[in-house]
C-alpha cells in the first residue's frame, strides 16, 4: 500500500512538472518571438535581422516539436505563422538585396510571391499598401506590412498563450503557474 502511495505521489508530480515544462515552453516561444518584434520595431539591418530570426528559430521549434506542441494546436498554429511570416520577409530582404541595381525593389517572381500572400502590398502607398506610383512594391512598405501581419497574429498568440494558462490552473485546482 505503502508503495503503491509513493508511486501515485511520484506520478503526480511529474504531471505537474510536465505540464510547467509545456507551459514554459509556450512561454519561451512566445516571449522570443515578442523579442524579434521588438527588435524589428526598433530598426534592424539586414544582418542584424538574419541573426535575431536565427535565435529566435531554437526556442520556437523546440516548442512546435514538444509533445507539449500537441495539447494546444491553435497556439501552435499560430506561433508557425509567426514564424512563416518572420521567415518570408528574410527571404524577400534576401531576393531585394540580391536585386539590386535593377529597377524594381524585387525579382518578378518574389513580387508575385509578396503580392500573393499578402495582397494588401498591391495598393498604393497611401492605401496602405506598398505601391509606389502604381509601379514599384517598395522593400521598407513591404517588410513594414508583413511584420504588422506578424505583429497581429502574435497578440492572438498571447491570448491563447493566457487562455491555456488560466484553463490548466482551473483543471488543476491551482490558482497559480509553477
Amino acid at each position: 500500500m505503502k508503495k503503491c502511495l509513493i508511486i501515485s505521489f511520484v506520478f503526480i508530480i511529474s504531471l505537474i512538472f510536465s505540464i510547467s515544462a509545456h507551459a514554459q515552453s509556450a512561454k519561451n516561444a512566445v516571449r522570443t518571438l515578442e523579442k524579434l518584434e521588438t527588435r524589428c520595431e526598433s530598426g534592424v539591418s539586414y544582418q542584424d535581422y538574419s541573426i535575431a530570426l536565427m535565435n529566435a528559430k531554437l526556442p520556437v521549434n523546440s516548442y512546435l516539436e514538444s509533445p507539449g506542441s500537441s495539447n494546444n494546436s491553435a497556439l501552435a498554429d499560430s506561433i508557425k505563422k509567426i514564424m512563416a511570416h518572420y521567415e518570408f520577409v528574410g527571404r524577400a530582404w534576401q531576393d531585394a538585396n540580391s536585386n539590386e541595381g535593377n529597377p524594381t525593389p524585387f525579382s518578378a517572381g518574389m513580387e508575385l510571391e509578396i503580392i500573393g500572400r499578402y495582397p494588401i502590398t498591391d495598393k498604393p502607398i497611401s492605401e496602405g499598401g506598398a505601391r509606389q506610383n502604381n509601379r514599384t512594391l517598395m522593400k521598407e512598405n513591404v517588410i513594414m506590412i508583413i511584420w504588422g501581419v506578424a505583429s497581429g497574429e502574435l497578440k492572438k498568440a498571447k491570448l491563447l498563450l493566457d487562455k491555456d494558462a488560466s484553463e490548466r490552473g482551473l483543471k488543476q485546482g491551482f490558482g497559480v503557474e509553477f
